[in-house]
């Protein structure tokens, strides 16, 4: 039956099939209840992790495909804003031209850390430092008393204080432009830096160690169990604010237009090579042939 397939996948008639089918699938899909959708949804959730082999073949593939993408990036070695169009920069400079609105407990935990404050001891300290150095003509005896290492031991009972104004700062609405500026000046840095600089900026320090961490996260049995419970509450809430309609119609109504795009010749020619290789699929059509009793 092989040859016959191969034969018969050449011919004008197969094609218009593979591609009305296509275009059937598409469309019986979309006529499908939006709740079966949902309801599979939580079956899946249900069902255990994925095999350990699937993470291990993802890991390899990563290994396998990253340098070559790096090594490629810097060989063309143009930056965003030489391949993105004006359009699509100006659409992230004004998303990030509006930071988040953060409660001011998240902001002062975040500032009284304690890398956070060290950096401010650091830079009062080295503000400090400079000035003296500028201005104060008896300094250079006082560093050589050692006392400038003093300094520091006298700015850090002030930290507390200092990262209280530096919250204010923060969540204070009438400093929010300041930050608007900022992401968008963010935006046009990153925009304009090469591969080299991106690809080691956007690098994580252990890629080995970052795909276990995934791993374990996705294999959690409690963050599971969350995750399935977090998307049961909100498919029962869309099941309920679009009862008894079908995909497309709720789709619909989010303004898809249902117009899904046709295969072309290309698009057949592949599709029509993976059905002609694929020896399950050639004997399922024959069983089913076999079977067939009009």
């Amino acid at each position: 039956m092989k040859a016959y397939w191969d034969e018969r996948g050449k011919t004008d008639e197969f094609r218009k099939n593979v591609k009305d089918a296509y275009n059937g699938i598409i469309e019986d899909s979309l006529n499908m209840p939006l709740e079966w959708y949902l309801d599979f949804g939580k079956v899946l959730l249900a069902k255990p992790p994925v095999p350990e082999s699937w993470f291990t073949t993802t890991e390899n593939v990563r290994r396998e495909w990253q340098p070559l993408i790096e090594e490629e990036l810097r060989r063309r070695n143009k930056s965003p804003s030489e391949i993105a169009s004006s359009k699509t920069l100006d659409a992230w400079r004004k998303y990030f031209s509006h930071p988040p609105d953060l409660e001011r407990d998240t902001v002062e935990e975040i500032v009284k850390q304690g890398a956070i404050k060290d950096l401010f001891v650091t830079i009062i300290h080295d503000a400090i430092i400079s000035f003296n150095k500028k201005f104060n003509p008896f300094f250079g005896a006082v560093a050589a008393l050692g006392l400038d290492k003093q300094i520091k031991e006298f700015i850090i009972p002030f930290m507390d204080s200092a990262t209280d104004i530096a919250t204010d700062f923060i969540v204070d609405p009438a400093n929010k432009s300041k930050f608007s500026d900022m992401g968008v000046h963010m935006v046009d840095l990153i925009s304009r830096q090469k591969p080299d600089v991106l690809l080691q900026v956007g690098k994580i320090p252990n890629d080995d160690d970052f795909a276990s961490l995934i791993k374990t996260t996705v294999c959690d049995e409690n963050v599971r169990k969350f995750v399935a419970e977090v998307y049961g509450v909100v498919a029962d809430t869309i099941k309920a604010k679009h009862a008894g309609k079908t995909l497309g119609e709720a789709l619909k109504a989010q303004g898809f237009d249902h117009k899904w795009p046709d295969l072309d010749d290309t698009d057949l020619d592949y599709i029509i090579r993976w059905m002609n290789n694929s020896s399950a699929l050639q004997k399922f059509f024959d069983l089913e042939a076999k079977a067939y009793k009009p």
